[in-house]
């Protein structure tokens, strides 16, 4: 699962999941409910929705959100993305950091 820390990737999400378990840098986030609906996505500093939250991402009914975060967001603990309602997909940009 590690890859180059010094490169970005992007990270294509249907359902809740964690995406690293150590700390990463995340650039930016998209999330798309399903047509005609509503959604949020949860981003956690972690590996559950137990630990602490970072941003929420709410879409309106059928829009595309784009969260850019420059100077990246960076996490301590790990990455973990929560869906809650109706999202299609996410798409978040990150990379780990180094050992």
């Amino acid at each position: 699962m590690k890859e180059n820390p010094g490169t970005y990737k992007w990270e294509r999400m249907t359902h809740s999941q964690v995406l690293s378990l150590t700390p990463v840098f995340i650039g930016t986030v998209i999330v798309t409910p399903h047509v005609g609906k509503r959604g949020i996505v949860r981003v956690y500093d972690g590996e559950s929705a137990q630990d602490p939250l970072m941003i929420t991402v709410a879409t309106g009914a059928g829009i595309t959100k784009v969260i850019n975060l420059h100077p990246y967001m960076v996490t301590q603990r790990g990455l973990y993305i929560e869906f809650v309602g109706d999202i299609d997909e996410a798409l978040v940009y990150y990379h780990w950091e180094r050992d």
